[in-house]
């Protein structure tokens, strides 16, 4: 019994959570409307130009025993300037920065008359030549969670969130703000385990992020904790503002599969969420769910209407 159901656990983790692994290449508009840099970053704040999508990394190919040692890291750190409709003054920064750079680029100039105006663009790599690099994300964006269930038997070592914070307002930030200036207003995206970081992030208010983007996060990993926790601990309301987003699909799948026995009994109703986060962050909580999208499918439309509500507001 053990070993079907985690058959049927392990098959409906990879349909319902694997978003597609492919780097999507640069439309021809995107020249057009965007001015393009990237850079290595390292841990210890080292710095070097990079040609954008080449196949070079910034090190070494990061091996499992050295990816805790953040100070010798590299890290990929995509810009892209708006030539027009600009608005530097507002920075939109987002985590898997290989896979959601181009993704974010494409989708801008394949409607750009819904744009009044165009934040700076930040993405933060890994420096892997993989869209998602499971283990690096894994341990970079989580905070540590005890490998005692049968789906964090399925998950990478965690445990580096808060280092790789203190790297992206250490070294990232004071970066964007030495070459493009002070931003008004700065928003952090993340999807699925960046999703986890982006909440985990707005609790810590570190790295004065004025509003925060969690696409699909993936709450299953602690049991709500994370969520229960801050808002448990926290003294204070926040004044953020904060996107929160699925695919219907994801709540769907959730009551309807026999493997979901397990899922709920480790998992937030999604509505439950919202209103714990409304308690902590009055008036600032936006929720958006996508008809007809999965964990992965619903990426490009969290990323469209995570930019567009942030330029709406002021």
């Amino acid at each position: 019994m053990y070993r079907i159901l985690s058959f049927i656990i392990l098959f409906y983790i990879s349909m319902w959570a694997k978003p597609s692994g492919v780097i999507e290449p640069l439309n021809t508009e995107v020249a057009e409307l965007f001015e393009i840099k990237t850079f290595c970053v390292s841990g210890n704040g080292k710095k070097k130009a990079k040609e954008f999508m080449s196949n070079s990394l910034c090190g070494e190919v990061e091996q499992l025993d050295s990816i805790k040692e953040l100070q010798h890291r590299w890290f990929q750190i995509h810009i892209a300037l708006p030539k027009i409709k600009s608005d530097t003054q507002s920075v939109f920064y987002t985590l898997d920065g290989n896979a959601f750079f181009p993704m974010i680029l494409n989708l801008v100039s394949a409607d750009i008359d819904m744009y009044d105006k165009l934040p700076l663009i930040v993405a933060i790599g890994h420096d892997s030549p993989l869209a998602f690099d499971r283990v690096l994300r894994s341990y970079d964006y989580l905070p540590f969670v005890p490998r005692d269930s049968i789906l964090m038997q399925r998950v990478d070592e965690t445990g580096g969130a808060d280092q790789f914070l203190d790297f992206i307002t250490s070294q990232v930030l004071p970066f964007i703000v030495e070459q493009y200036g002070t931003p008004k207003k700065q928003l952090l995206f993340g999807h699925s385990f960046g999703g986890v970081f982006v909440l985990n992030t707005l609790f810590n208010q570190k790295g004065g992020f004025t509003h925060y983007a969690s696409a699909s996060p993936s709450l299953w990993i602690d049991k709500g904790q994370l969520i229960k926790n801050n808002v448990r601990n926290s003294t204070e309301y926040l004044n953020v503002k904060l996107f929160l987003t699925y695919g219907s699909l994801e709540r769907h799948t959730q009551k309807t599969t026999q493997a979901n026995q397990v899922f709920q009994a480790q998992d937030l109703d999604i509505d439950e969420i919202v209103e714990m986060l409304k308690i902590q962050i009055p008036n600032g909580v936006n929720y958006q769910e996508f008809a007809n999208q999965t964990h992965g499918s619903s990426i490009p439309y969290a990323l469209k209407w995570s930019l567009y509500e942030f330029m709406k507001q002021d």
